[in-house]
């Protein structure tokens, strides 16, 4: 009998913290490598991804906005001190936290009844705010999680498939950064819904694993 690969919410987050940390840790530890960047581009929409699950699963979605919230916070500082973008919410949570905003009010506004128009709106206004103010993927990134959003079904996986092609080459100038983030589709139809472990130390840590990995990667190369 074939065997399938089956990846869980922990094995996709665990993925995604792994390739996010090559990818900075190439750029500041060996700049110039285009390889690691190659590797990282599989992290934000896996990222994107587990976002839209804790969506459908959270308990409380107040409590999940606001630990976003604080982490953005947290890290500003030391994304800057190692990155030195431009820009007001740069780092990659800001870009997660205001896609997940955008999923309340699209919820809200579905409950409401207010119809098509009204989450398009919506989308036109993430988007512009997320260029506006310089977010990490710019608008395209904080409209990825409302499409993996509309497209749980199996029967939309082209239409996920197509979204996050136009999404990679839209914020990728190199065809293989796009092609090598699209790739990440490949991970996401191995995604099984099996629950990541409900303890503090796996919750905080893979939380606070973004803050602490740049302030240490900030610190070595001497940014601090």
């Amino acid at each position: 009998m074939q065997q399938h690969l089956i990846l869980s919410a922990k094995n996709l987050k665990l993925l995604a913290l792994l390739s996010m940390a090559i990818d900075h840790g190439g750029k500041t530890l060996l700049p110039g490598a285009f390889w690691p960047i190659c590797i990282g581009r599989l992290a934000f929409p896996l990222f994107s991804f587990l976002l839209t699950e804790g969506f459908f699963h959270t308990r409380s979605k107040k409590a999940y906005g606001l630990r976003l919230l604080g982490l953005a916070l947290l890290s500003e500082i030391p994304y800057r001190q190692l990155f030195s973008p431009s820009g007001i919410c740069t780092n990659v949570i800001w870009t997660l936290l205001f896609s997940f905003l955008l999923l309340c009010l699209m919820e809200w506004g579905q409950k409401k009844g207010h119809g098509a128009v009204f989450p398009c709106i919506l989308c036109l206004f993430f988007f512009g705010l997320g260029q506006l103010i310089g977010c990490d993927y710019g608008g395209a990134g904080i409209l990825l999680g409302p499409l993996f959003a509309v497209t749980k079904m199996k029967n939309a996986r082209a239409i996920r498939l197509l979204g996050l092609w136009l999404f990679s080459f839209w914020v990728h100038d190199l065809p293989l950064l796009a092609i090598c983030q699209t790739a990440s589709f490949l991970l996401l139809i191995c995604y099984r819904p099996i629950a990541p472990p409900n303890t503090a130390l796996w919750r905080w840590g893979t939380y606070l694993f973004y803050p602490v990995h740049l302030v240490c990667l900030a610190a070595f190369a001497g940014n601090i």
